[in-house]
């Protein structure tokens, strides 16, 4: 991205402005792509975390089925079937 930056400068400087603004311009539409695509991505995967369901766990020696919130580190899962 700095690359493209500089060259854009060089090219000012060498009078072939139209080069810098169309790279210039691609920069910047690539850039608000990208941040459309990775808020799309972030929506979807807060989507599905928020999602609550039942797991069983063990606990001090016995299963228990509770919510996925209520997990906790050191709780071993015992997927059903």
């Amino acid at each position: 991205m700095i690359i493209q930056y500089i060259t854009s400068i060089l090219y000012f400087f060498e009078d072939t402005a139209l080069y810098a603004y169309l790279l210039l311009g691609s920069s910047l539409i690539t850039i608000h792509i990208n941040y459309i695509l990775m808020r799309i991505s972030y929506n979807k995967i807060r989507k599905i975390a928020e999602k609550t369901f039942k797991v069983r766990v063990m606990r001090g020696g016995v299963l228990k089925d509770i919510n996925n919130a209520d997990l906790v580190p050191g709780d071993l899962y015992f997927p059903d079937g």
